[in-house]
């Protein structure tokens, strides 16, 4: 409705129907509709570029969540170069620990955690969004998160241990306990201690996690799902 009304009065390249047309890809993306959301974000991202300039802040925004939402797609070489350029075009615009650079920056982290290379990317990420934004901010702590299930699939739990036991109570106080990065924190926990064996301490985090997700997100969000798959192996390891 809101696109519809900005298009007609404004024009589709205005800047405020843009606007609304990121934000309806947005709503898509979280609904789990990603083929219609990948579909909005190309389109818009091609308008900003010409309508507001390759460097405008929207057209950079627009191009993380299309890097974003390739990575999560599974399309690491669509997503890579535009996640690395979008961070190098943030860096010399806004500097370097401005928050959307290191929003981009972390994104790209991810992008290298799913490739094996991401360890030093997401150590600088955590350090720089330490000291611009604090240890408790929830960008932050979802850098911690992501650092974490770096270290517990290295299985260096020592290291993964600290980061979740800060990022977890402090994701509950501060987004609240249904919140996303909260229950992807939850999740992570519920997986760490499966991995060191305390199913008894991995079982009721795993089920707490799959119920809320499911209350939140609806029984078929690929969250939810996989938070049932998570589930039923830990039943199989009963």
């Amino acid at each position: 409705m809101c696109y519809q009304k900005r298009n007609k009065i404004l024009g589709e390249n205005h800047g405020d129907t843009l606007s609304c047309l990121n934000h309806l890809a947005s709503l898509y993306s979280e609904k789990g509709d990603f083929d219609k959301a990948l579909s909005l974000y190309q389109a818009n991202y091609e308008k900003m570029k010409v309508a507001l300039g390759p460097t405008h802040p929207d057209t950079l925004m627009t191009m993380n969540n299309l890097a974003t939402l390739f990575k999560d797609q599974g399309y690491y070489d669509e997503a890579l170069p535009l996640a690395e350029k979008c961070y190098g075009k943030y860096r010399i615009a806004m500097g370097e620990n401005h928050p959307h650079a290191l929003a981009a920056l972390f994104n790209l982290a991810t992008l290298f955690h799913l490739l094996g290379e991401s360890q030093r990317v997401y150590e600088e990420c955590l350090e720089k969004r330490k000291v611009a934004l604090g240890e408790n901010h929830p960008d932050t702590l979802l850098v911690m998160i992501n650092l974490a299930n770096l270290y517990s699939d290295q299985e260096a739990y020592d290291k993964a241990a600290p980061l979740l036991g800060h990022s977890y109570p402090k994701m509950k106080k501060f987004l609240g306990e249904c919140h996303p990065h909260t229950l992807l924190a939850l999740q992570n926990l519920a997986n760490l201690h499966k991995a060191q064996g305390e199913l008894d301490k991995a079982l009721p985090l795993c089920e707490e996690c799959y119920h809320k997700r499911k209350a939140t997100l609806g029984e078929n969000h690929p969250e939810t799902l996989a938070s049932m798959n998570n589930l039923a192996g830990m039943y199989y390891h009963l």
